[in-house]
Order: structure tokens, then C-alpha cells, then sequence
């Protein structure tokens, strides 16, 4: 995610650290859930879907941390001067005319996207072996090109999906059979689904259908 910050600054809790923000930084995919604190403050934020950060900054995802690398760095801070008294629909319009012309939009590595494009429509249930070979790309240059484009591993992007499969139905409705949901996302049993799903999110399903329905009664 591509970040523009207003007003004082974000702190982000990576790992043991809390690292202040500067006006305008990256967010890569965290292998499991993490904390922002503002103080007020408001954001913007570009979220991209597959490699696309690396498209835009055109390094190697584990080397930012939270950093944009330069000339991009000047680029997005004048972008970001550009959007004092526009309304967020002139923004967001700004945001997609700069984005377009500054991305790698050239056909990345041969099966990668093809791989991506196999565990996101599985949810991640299908093997990263069965995926290779679907995507007709070696386990080795999988894991290369995974870890170098979007910081993860193939394994670990799966597990990631899937449970953000479960997670997005659970921010609707709690599901009125749990043992349909192990089935259907190919997990072990149930333990095996609630384990994954802290490893990831850090509450389990149902302590998350508490945190939600308190939020949606604070909204209310």
C-alpha cells in the first residue's frame, strides 16, 4: 500500500520496533496483522493487488521496509502538495493519472502472475506444487520471484488468502456451520482453521465477531 499522510505522524508496530512514518511511505504485505496509531492524523491510501508496489517502485519489496526509494520519493511529494482543496474524487482521479505513466506494466516473470492468479481462485487451498505445475513454473523461481515482488513467500501468500477468504466473509455474517467452512477452505478440522487464523489476524473468528459487533454498535 502507497500511504499519504496528513496531519501529525502515523506510527506503525513492526515487529518489537514502532517506527515513525513519514508524510508519505509503503506499506508492504505483513506476514501477519499489525498496528497503526495515529494521532491526528488523516490518510490516504493506494492499496495495489499482486506485485504491483514493485511495479511502482521497481525494487525489491524486502529492501523498502517502509521507505519509497528515490526519485520516486520527490515525484509522490509533490502528488501529494497537488492535493490541498481537491475533493477525494479529484484525488483519487490525480492518484490513477500519476500511478499509470510511473508502473512497470510490462508481463512480469513466465507463471508468475499465472501462479498468483491459481491461489487466489482456489482461496488458497491448492498446493504450492499443484500450482507450479499448473502455472508451469519451477518451485525455485516461484519462490525467487515471490519473495523479491511481493516480499512473501508462495506458501505463506496462500496461507495469507485463504484466511483473508474466511475473514472477509466473517466482516458480514458469521457462518451458520463452521465445519462447511473447514471443508470448503480445505483446512484439517476446525482447530486447524482457528489456528491459521490467529497466526494471521491475532484474535481468533470469534473473538473478531465480538471486536466487530462492538465496532458496529459504536457506529450506530
Amino acid at each position: 500500500m502507497l500511504v499519504f499522510g496528513f496531519g501529525q505522524p502515523a506510527h506503525v508496530d513492526d515487529g518489537d520496533q514502532t517506527c515513525t512514518m513519514e508524510e508519505s511511505f509503503v506499506l508492504p504485505i505483513f506476514t501477519t496483522s499489525t498496528r497503526a496509531r495515529l494521532h491526528a492524523s488523516s490518510l490516504i491510501g493506494v492499496s495495489f493487488v499482486k506485485d504491483g508496489l514493485y511495479r511502482l517502485v521497481k525494487q525489491s519489496i524486502p529492501k523498502l521496509r517502509f521507505n519509497i526509494p528515490s526519485p520516486l520519493k520527490e515525484k509522490i511529494a509533490g502528488l501529494r502538495e497537488s492535493f490541498n482543496g481537491k475533493t477525494l474524487e479529484a484525488i483519487s482521479g490525480s492518484i490513477q493519472q500519476f500511478l499509470i505513466p510511473e508502473m512497470d506494466l510490462e508481463a512480469g516473470p513466465v507463471g508468475f502472475e499465472e501462479a498468483i492468479g491459481l491461489i487466489e481462485k482456489s482461496k488458497g487451498c491448492l498446493s504450492i506444487e499443484q500450482v507450479c505445475k499448473e502455472a508451469g513454473i519451477s518451485s525455485r523461481s516461484l519462490q525467487r520471484h515471490f519473495n523479491e515482488r511481493i516480499g512473501i513467500s508462495p506458501k505463506r501468500y496462500a496461507k495469507i488468502t485463504r484466511v483473508n477468504a474466511l475473514l472477509n466473509e466473517l466482516l458480514t455474517r458469521e457462518p451458520e456451520n463452521w465445519m462447511e467452512k473447514v471443508v470448503s477452505l480445505n483446512y484439517h478440522d476446525q482447530p486447524h482453521l482457528v489456528n491459521e487464523f490467529k497466526s494471521i489476524i491475532k484474535l481468533s473468528p470469534r473473538a473478531l465477531l465480538k471486536y466487530r459487533d462492538s465496532l458496529y454498535h459504536q457506529v450506530q
